[in-house]
């Protein structure tokens, strides 16, 4: 345990005595915290959120379907663009229009007799396309579910279930390449590390 501690505590002054060593350590990544917090720290906390509202007398939105978008849009939660009626397949056309306007591609559906299912049988459902890879959606689906509890709970005064359904939708294609050039570095770096350390301690053995 003595030599142990005497190669522990070798290590310990030597990495002290090195400016270079503390700077890349513990200044460099407190600047890069900093700087990148300062950078992003302030953007907009706002969630882009693309509808399609199929529930329709004619062309226009039931009062209940349009009061549902409203009560979205009055939590100043959301950037909310409208997809039209007859689009025949709104995810293909959030996934270029987001990627036109550099959006979120989320899609939230509301399916043709929503106001009518709700006054007849009390309830409905919504559907809430979303990229689970995305680290909002999580945060977006529960802002939605709130709001559309919210919602049901006061229209008639009386408890009327709307559920959120959630689908997911895949933004990207990952290659094996993807994950497997990460692997080989993250390898890479912790190989270096175990050698670097048993030539270190060799050297302070010998």
């Amino acid at each position: 345990m003595s030599r142990v501690y005497t190669i522990v505590k070798a290590h310990v002054k030597t990495w002290f005595r090195s400016k270079s060593t503390i700077f890349w350590t513990l200044a460099f990544p407190l600047l890069l915290i900093v700087l990148f917090g300062a950078i992003f720290g302030t953007g907009n906390t706002r969630f882009d959120l693309y509808v399609q509202n199929q529930d329709l007398t004619g062309s226009t939105p039931t009062l209940t379907s349009q009061g549902y978008v409203s009560a979205l849009n009055h939590t100043g939660a959301f950037n909310i663009q409208f997809v039209p009626a007859e689009m025949s397949n709104p995810v293909s056309y959030v996934r270029d229009d987001a990627q036109l306007h550099n959006r979120g591609q989320r899609l939230l559906v509301i399916p043709t007799f929503f106001g009518e299912n709700l006054t007849t049988t009390g309830k409905a459902s919504v559907q809430i396309y979303l990229d689970q890879s995305d680290q909002a959606s999580a945060s977006l689906f529960g802002v939605i579910s709130a709001v559309t509890s919210s919602y049901a709970a006061k229209l008639s005064n009386s408890t009327l279930d709307v559920s959120v359904q959630p689908v997911p939708i895949v933004t990207r294609n990952t290659r094996y390449i993807d994950f497997f050039i990460p692997g080989v570095i993250g390898m890479t770096l912790l190989t270096s590390g175990v050698f670097g350390a048993v030539n270190t301690n060799g050297d302070t053995g010998s």
